[in-house]
């Protein structure tokens, strides 16, 4: 696992006129998010940087109050850089046990501007050290980089579909079923090498996923679980937009509920059970665990 800031010194020298976007996006980092928005229905051009840059509507989003926070980013990659080997050692150590027949060593973790929070795909971890997350707490950085490096190791073992190929209700499902075992282990990994580490809770939508996974399971996810479970078979007229915003919308129950299922699994079954459930497609994996499942949520 190495740490790579080619991706944000690159948008840098875009941002400061030393570079255009085309430059910008044959760093391997911006290469990876244009390629992320494609598999998750949000297409992207080289004009939706400067759109964006201009607070026009755009699919690249993640830019709020860049000017202001220029300084605070240059602060936080001098943290990251002088923290990252004792961290990325512990990292690596946690995806190991989901991951034991993947070399980890192929994975890059890129610190950017602009895009998600974070996203990891084709072995690389891109983390928009804009985001509030990292602006208040450089070490939020790491968590993530396990969180993100999940989906990047998942994706190589077990292919995750484009949101392009949801054209049965089956699949559909699978892809529901599927975001939310990825989601689950993603959070519940970042929630194991946080803890202990003298990290605060404040106001930030990832945060609050953790504060599900260490509460008693609530059983509002399962009952929200079970409605979109109906909707998505109810409606096979339903567009792949209005499906995406009904499965993944603002209640991040794909976040909530895979945490809380994914921590119920580590309490019963141990790290055995942690690694039969990351090995079980989808719905395997819920029919797998549907009875732990019924019993956390009675």
């Amino acid at each position: 696992m190495k740490l790579d800031f080619g991706g944000i010194e690159s948008f840098l020298a875009y941002l400061e006129g030393r570079s255009d976007e085309r430059k910008l996006l044959d760093n391997p980092a911006y290469q990876t998010v244009f390629k992320h928005g494609r598999k998750f229905g949000r297409e992207m051009s080289p004009e939706d940087i400067k759109k964006a840059l201009q607070g026009k509507q755009s699919p690249f989003y993640g830019l709020d109050n860049l000017d202001r926070n220029k300084q605070r980013i240059e602060e936080i990659l001098k943290k990251i850089s002088e923290d990252s080997n004792a961290w990325f050692a512990e990292i690596k150590d946690v995806l190991a046990v989901f991951f034991p027949e993947v070399t980890l060593d192929q994975l890059t973790v890129y610190p950017i501007i602009g895009y998600d929070v974070g996203i990891g795909l084709d072995n690389n971890i891109c983390l928009n050290i804009n985001d509030p997350l990292y602006l208040n707490e450089h070490r939020e950085f790491f968590p993530m980089v396990g969180h993100e490096g999940f989906h990047a190791l998942y994706n190589q073992v077990r292919p995750f579909p484009s949101v392009h190929d949801l054209e049965t209700i089956q699949k559909r499902l699978d892809f529901f079923y599927s975001l939310i075992q990825n989601e689950g282990y993603a959070v519940f990994i970042a929630w194991k090498i946080r803890r202990g580490k003298g990290l605060e809770f404040y106001d930030h939508p990832l945060l609050e996923d953790f504060n599900y996974v260490e509460s008693s399971p609530s059983p509002r996810l399962w009952d929200n679980f079970q409605k979109i479970k109906y909707l998505i078979e109810a409606k096979p007229e339903m567009s792949l937009e209005e499906y995406l915003e009904t499965a993944f919308g603002a209640a991040r129950l794909t976040y909530r509920l895979g945490g809380t299922l994914v921590r119920a699994i580590n309490e019963e079954y141990g790290e055995k059970g942690l690694q039969k459930g990351a090995c079980l497609l989808g719905e395997d994996f819920f029919d797998h665990f549907n009875h732990l499942f019924k019993k956390i949520f009675n």
